[in-house]
């Protein structure tokens, strides 16, 4: 079994805790890093990332991409290109 502070647990049970009353729920939910949520079908954009790990980052934003898709039934591919990655829209969906 594991020592607990007394001190620690002391400090967490003081802290004092606001209830604020009336505050508006965000109408958007998240907040986007890439533009999917603005693409229309055949639309597609350019990150440029020389000095990069390009194959790191299209997968990282292939990975993105496809699960922005799989959420909101669209469909996306990420290509390696020179000086960056390109994501493209699928036209059929």
């Amino acid at each position: 079994m594991g020592v607990v502070e007394v001190s620690r647990v002391t400090k967490r049970q003081l802290m004092p805790v606001e209830v604020e009353s009336h505050v508006p729920f965000p109408t958007e939910k998240g907040c986007y890093l890439y533009p999917f949520h603005t693409m229309n079908a055949g639309d597609s954009f350019f990150l440029a990332c020389e000095g990069y790990d390009q194959l790191k980052i299209r997968n990282n934003l292939g990975s993105a991409a496809n699960n922005y898709g799989r959420r909101h039934d669209k469909k996306f591919m990420a290509r390696q290109v020179e000086g960056g990655v390109s994501i493209q829209r699928d036209a059929s969906r």
